[in-house]
């Protein structure tokens, strides 16, 4: 029963490490870093070797004593092997800061732009309640339209559903200020999943002397939300990463059948005799030659695989279906 227990605990120990890997990797990746995370290891490693050995001779060298210069080696070496550990910590640390706040940005985005009219409005209603708003429910000919009150004030809310490549423009703004100033409202919010241009930006200053009216891009919505329950915990934001990292090595594992399918061999191997022919009449016969080699490659590996299959497969007998069964029992039916 102990020896169970013991087993659970580690295999939780180890899916818990493997998590934290693939985490790490995936906030390194995303970072400005070039090195892999395993990368980076191989990297401490052989500089501790190198430290050792260079600190070994030196040391065997003043002292003449193989157990000190070993000890001293080993120990330096160490200590260099630690500190550079400490300094991969912390690009991971600044890289998972950075990362998780593009990822709780995507997070938001594609939750937001995901939602029916309705979902909007529960979704933001929901939002200004929590921040201790008033929210008014009788205005239902508008999912993308609130008004929320709390003490004096009163805020009529105008969200846009919009894709990140779309922003806000100026007639946008016009439309929602006439709106607001008809009204008795003391101040009007626009609320994107995009940004607003520059002449947006500019107009909304002119039009503060009339009424005020804050814009609420996608950046400014998630510090809005990182005090509410709406904003994603730690679980979410690593479940989200780990089918990220999943869908990503299904799209490189797809996309590698595809290049390497068997069907494909006589594509490959004609395309590189093709290409080779016509490299001898041009300047670049050498780069030629290279695309050659590869696409040959790939046509070999096609052909191999193809062959391969066909040895596994190709000689299977297929079933043999007899109806004398039927023939001989015509009377049941």
């Amino acid at each position: 029963m102990d020896n169970k227990i013991s087993i659970k605990k580690l295999e939780k120990k180890l899916k818990y490490k493997v998590k934290q890997y693939k985490l790490n990797s995936f906030f390194i990746s995303k970072s400005n870093k070039k090195k892999t995370l395993f990368a980076r290891m191989i990297d401490r490693l052989f500089i501790s070797i190198i430290i050792f050995i260079i600190s070994y001779v030196v040391f065997i060298y003043k002292w003449n004593n193989i157990y000190i210069s070993a000890f001293l080696s080993l120990t330096f070496s160490i200590l260099i092997y630690s500190i550079l550990n400490l300094k991969n910590k912390s690009e991971i640390k600044n890289a998972k800061k950075i990362t998780t706040k593009k990822i709780v940005e995507e997070i938001i985005y594609n939750d937001i732009l995901n939602k029916t009219p309705g979902e909007i409005s529960i979704y933001f209603s929901d939002l200004f309640t929590e921040l201790g708003f008033y929210v008014n429910d009788n205005l239902n000919d508008d999912d993308f339209y609130l008004e929320v009150y709390k003490n004096n004030l009163k805020i009529g809310i105008n969200i846009l559903q919009y894709s990140s490549e779309y922003g806000v423009n100026e007639e946008t703004l016009r439309n929602f200020f006439i709106k607001i100033n008809k009204s008795n409202l003391n101040k009007g919010i626009i609320i994107t999943t995009s940004s607003f241009y520059e002449d947006t930006k500019k107009l909304v200053i002119k039009l503060k002397k009339y009424k005020n009216v804050e814009l609420v891009d996608i950046k400014k919505l998630i510090s809005i939300i990182k005090d509410t329950k709406l904003y994603p915990n730690k679980k979410e934001i690593e479940s989200y990463i780990l089918n990220k990292i999943e869908n990503n090595k299904k799209s490189v594992t797809y996309y590698t059948k595809n290049i390497l399918s068997p069907n494909k061999w006589k594509k490959y191997l004609i395309s590189s005799f093709s290409i080779w022919i016509f490299g001898q009449f041009t300047d670049f016969y050498s780069y030629y030659i290279f695309i050659v080699l590869i696409l040959f490659s790939l046509g070999i590996v096609c052909l191999l695989r193809k062959i391969i299959n066909y040895i596994y497969n190709g000689n299977e007998k297929k079933p043999e279906y007899s109806y004398d069964f039927i023939y001989k029992n015509e009377d049941m039916l």
